[in-house]
């Protein structure tokens, strides 16, 4: 541990005190080594890269976005002309293409990314940069979806356009149903193919429809993380016995919360701490038992929380209720606290993200529908008559 009069880093601890006072001490055994205290910090690092980054949330919320898309225009139905008519203008002329090109670049930068941050936080030649590269292989090599979707990526780069159509047809129980067709000798003319892909292209018909591709790259995508993430936390249940004996042979008492921390000395009267908390021993014990028996994304809570099924059907129907009870908590809150209330309740999970956003809206759409039919019910008159009075109920 460095030790001077302007810097301290190392191994570190909160500790609770009588008083309530949360003291925050650097570990001073001459049993640890600089090499310790080094390990410590290269541990967490590996802790943090088990954790999904960033391009994969992009990804995810990429994904959300053209499923609930690709639903909400089945929902619309063939029937309804006035529907059929948004359809046309709203998303196929503007909203819908634009929505597949930020999912295609959003597939094709996510599995860079797993790369690149790999071998720039750990070298080229790391266990972590050597996983990557199998798995991302893994990827394009076992799912076409990925192969085809990489290719049209690559077309709409370097040209700006994608070579779709979309329509509406009708499957054998007459629901409506979404069609992206492409032509595959387009297709073939926008990119440069590599020759697996240019293989994997001719093997679809001339006129295919890129929907089941769509999702069957998600299903790879999905496959893709959660191997990273498995990968990385077998990685981590080997270093455990190291960690907790350097934690023996530290001053860390009971009740202590050990942490790897910096501080600089500014000036006489400030300095600056930074610190990364190390996990809890309990949880790395159940990691470390569970990588025997090869289920470690279950014993580390926390780290892993993906599901396959966001976005499509069986994730919207599993978090039904809960969106449907926090739309009623923002209807009560606006309706006895006043509308501000409400207002900022809702601000609040706007601002956590485009799939909160989404599912709060869908809970609110339910709210509304129920307290439409109500007033039909209780009144006589169409909610739209009601709306037209000015509100008015008289």
């Amino acid at each position: 541990m460095e030790n001077n009069s302007d810097e301290r880093f190392g191994l570190g601890f909160f500790s609770p005190q009588d008083s309530g006072v949360l003291q925050i001490r650097f570990d001073t055994s001459d049993k640890l080594s600089a090499e310790d205290h080094e390990w410590l910090a290269e541990f967490l690092k590996r802790v943090s890269f088990a954790q999904s980054q960033t391009s994969f949330s992009i990804l995810k919320e990429s994904w959300i976005a053209l499923n609930s898309l690709l639903k909400a225009i089945e929902d619309v139905g063939k029937t309804d002309d006035e529907a059929q008519e948004y359809w046309s203008v709203e998303h196929r002329g503007r909203r819908f293409i634009a929505t597949v090109a930020n999912y295609l670049s959003s597939s094709v930068m996510y599995v860079d990314s797993v790369r690149a941050s790999a071998s720039r936080r750990f070298g080229k030649e790391s266990e972590e940069a050597i996983n990557a590269i199998n798995i991302t292989n893994e990827l394009y090599d076992n799912y076409i979806g990925y192969r085809i979707c990489y290719g049209l990526r690559n077309g709409l780069l370097h040209t700006g356009a994608l070579p779709l159509s979309i329509s509406l047809h009708e499957d054998e129980e007459e629901n409506a149903k979404v069609r992206i067709t492409a032509n595959r000798d387009q297709v073939l003319n926008a990119a440069n193919w590599s020759k697996s892909g240019r293989k994997s292209l001719l093997t679809l018909e001339s006129e295919f429809d890129l929907v089941p591709l769509l999702r069957d790259n998600w299903t790879g995508l999905w496959n893709l993380e959660k191997s990273r993430s498995k990968n990385q936390m077998s990685l981590i249940a080997r270093d455990v016995p190291k960690l907790r004996g350097i934690l023996d042979k530290s001053t860390m008492t009971e009740g202590d919360l050990p942490f790897v921390g910096r501080v600089i000395k500014v000036d006489d009267l400030t300095h600056n701490f930074t610190h990364s908390m190390l996990p809890d021993l309990n949880h790395l014990n159940r990691l470390e038992a569970a990588e025997k028996s090869g289920d470690v994304l279950d014993a580390f809570p926390g780290v892993w929380l993906q599901d396959e099924n966001d976005g499509d059907d069986r994730g919207l129907k599993k978090v039904s209720s809960l969106r449907l009870e926090i739309a009623r908590q923002i209807v009560l809150s606006a309706s006895v606290e006043g509308f501000d209330s409400g207002a900022n309740r809702l601000k609040d999970i706007v601002l956590k993200g485009p799939t909160d956003a989404m599912s709060v809206s869908l809970g609110l759409m339910e709210v509304a529908y129920i307290l439409g039919r109500m007033c039909e019910l209780t009144t006589g008159n169409s909610i739209y008559s009601i709306l037209d009075n000015d509100f008015s109920l008289e």
